[in-house]
């Protein structure tokens, strides 16, 4: 019975010491060409200039700029969004996911993501992923359009205390 027990642990261990194999730079190279994680970090930056724009007007709010100023405005969201596009395009971002799977996954997990992404339910799950990417997007920046009235509230608030304090002798 010992022996068995014995037996049985020694199974246990070599599974868990398996299961932590770390992940090969070649198989996280693989599943982010079969979950096509280029397109996805393409479409992210290709929505960065209609966030930057949108969180431009709503900083602005009714506030009534001339039109050199807008321009000036238009101008500096151009740059930022082509800052965005040029650092955080697939071929600068590439070394850093790959080390990020394999500090987060296992070479068993990647073996696994891979089996499922090759299956048709997982090519399914990357033509969508695209859509639901942008969709998601999307309904954060509507949310956060909701919360930007009490968050300017809070904002005041704590410029109004501030500026209470720093006025005290």
């Amino acid at each position: 019975m010992y022996r068995f027990c014995i037996g049985v642990l020694a199974v246990f261990m070599s599974l868990a010491v398996a299961a932590e194999e770390p992940a090969s730079e070649e198989t996280v190279r693989e599943l982010l060409e079969l979950m096509d994680a280029h397109t996805l970090i393409d479409a992210l930056i290709g929505e960065v200039q209609q966030i930057i724009d949108e969180s431009t007007e709503h900083v602005l709010g009714n506030r009534e700029i001339s039109p050199e100023h807008r321009e000036i405005m238009r101008e500096a969201n151009s740059q930022m969004a082509e800052l965005m596009r040029r650092e955080m395009r697939w071929e600068v971002m590439e070394s850093d996911m790959i080390a990020l799977y394999r500090k987060h996954f296992t070479q068993t997990e990647l073996d696994a993501m891979i089996a499922f992404y090759r299956t048709e339910a997982g090519q399914s799950v990357m033509q969508k992923m695209p859509a639901v990417v942008h969709e998601s997007i999307q309904l954060s920046h509507q949310r956060m359009q909701t919360l930007m009235p009490e968050i300017s509230r809070i904002q005041q608030e704590t410029f109004t205390k501030l500026d209470e304090l720093s006025t005290q002798p």
